[in-house]
């Protein structure tokens, strides 16, 4: 039964006293409405002054017992009834756990039920609980994210505090064996709804996905055993979405067309590249030519000017080998008595290739010469300057 719910005793009504009926208002006989209606679990109680006398539902409206009681109870019997007591405790981090602990309770005499007034075990089993103080303090130790161990330590302390401390109802039997449950903290609740909506989210996605998967693997598939039938042929594959009837026939010639137009596109664009291609490399070998043209006269004009150096180096040096040959041969008294042109006198010291026929001429004019040349007084004494 719930918390809140009446048990043992489901319901109780106060009787007035019966009207008299029949001719002579001898009999009292109670009103149907009046005896409460019953299950099977149920027995109804009648109180008669001092006495309380239980019926399962047998007595009739005109017994002597229904007639004089001033009031009946209905208690219930059924044995092993769960009965259910709730409370909250206060967290560490100012939130709150909610406790459940379950009893299981029979009614052994619906009698002394009534007479005691028992009307609610929930009430005296929570009042029983409340003796326990420090039972309220357990959740102060541990945060709302630690309620597994909020869990452990309560069902831990109640169970031995029953145990210890056995409830004791007159009419009824408590088994000392609970049932403790701490409810999840509305915070962690509503994360934990949030939760179980990602997760039904990511479920619904997944689905999705296998579904998509299986999708486009029916499509490769299809389009697998369409390019084995029609191969690289784009006409062949819209006539097979034509047959299909995935196209109509206007389409399938605008796409005919298209298709043509656009390889007539693609056929003048590669032969622009490929003029354009021919023509760069023509002028890259004409650049290439030209480049090697102008090195090659540079290197030329280059050769020369060295070849044209080298002999000017050569010939300074050869003439000043010359004239120091000359100032050795005028030192040595060689060139006193010969008064020919140096240069022909050079190419015959040097040995030139006309030096047969230059010695032959200037021999012939030193001859002459020599003859015309008056003899100076020191070579008579054959002094020589």
């Amino acid at each position: 039964m719930a918390a809140g719910s009446t048990y043992p005793i489901v319901a109780q009504h106060e009787l007035e006293e019966p009207a008299r009926q029949g001719r002579l208002k001898l009999s009292k006989r109670r009103d149907r409405s009046e005896i409460p209606k019953i299950k099977p679990h149920e027995v109804l109680v009648w109180r008669v002054g001092g006495r309380y006398i239980a019926d399962p539902r047998q007595l009739r409206e005109s017994d002597d017992i229904v007639v004089r009681a001033s009031s009946v109870s209905v208690v219930s019997v059924r044995p092993d009834t769960e009965v259910q007591v709730s409370f909250r405790i206060d967290s560490k981090d100012a939130s709150e756990f909610t406790v459940k602990v379950t009893f299981i309770c029979s009614v052994t005499d619906p009698l002394v039920v009534v007479q005691n007034g028992q009307v609610s075990a929930s009430e005296a089993l929570m009042a029983h609980l409340r003796h326990y103080h420090d039972l309220f303090e357990i959740g102060l130790k541990y945060t709302t994210t630690e309620i597994n161990e909020v869990r452990a330590e309560m069902a831990a302390n109640v169970r031995a505090y029953m145990a210890r401390r056995p409830l004791k109802i007159l009419g009824m039997e408590i088994d000392p064996s609970v049932t403790v449950q701490v409810e999840t903290p509305s915070v962690m609740a509503n994360l934990e709804d949030i939760k179980r909506g990602h997760m039904i989210e990511l479920r619904k996605q997944r689905g999705e996905a296998i579904l998509d998967a299986e999708r486009q693997e029916h499509l490769l598939d299809k389009a697998d055993k369409v390019t084995q039938r029609v191969g690289d042929d784009p006409a062949a594959a819209l006539a097979i979405g034509y047959v299909d009837g995935g196209i109509s026939s206007h389409d399938l010639a605008e796409r005919l067309q298209q298709r043509e137009a656009e390889f007539e596109q693609r056929r003048q664009a590669e032969e622009l590249a490929r003029q354009t291609r021919e023509w760069t490399v023509a002028d890259r070998d004409a650049q290439w030519t030209r480049d090697d043209r102008r090195e090659e006269v540079t290197w030329t004009r280059h050769e020369i000017e060295e070849k044209r150096k080298e002999e000017r180096d050569w010939r300074g040096r050869q003439l000043e080998a010359d004239v120091e040959l000359l100032k050795v041969l005028g030192a040595n008294g060689h060139l006193d008595n010969y008064y020919a042109d140096i240069d022909g006198l050079m190419r015959k010291i040097r040995g030139d290739a006309a030096e047969t026929a230059v010695t032959t001429g200037d021999h012939a004019e030193l001859t002459d010469g020599d003859k015309r040349q008056p003899e100076s007084p020191d070579a008579k004494d054959g002094n020589v300057n």
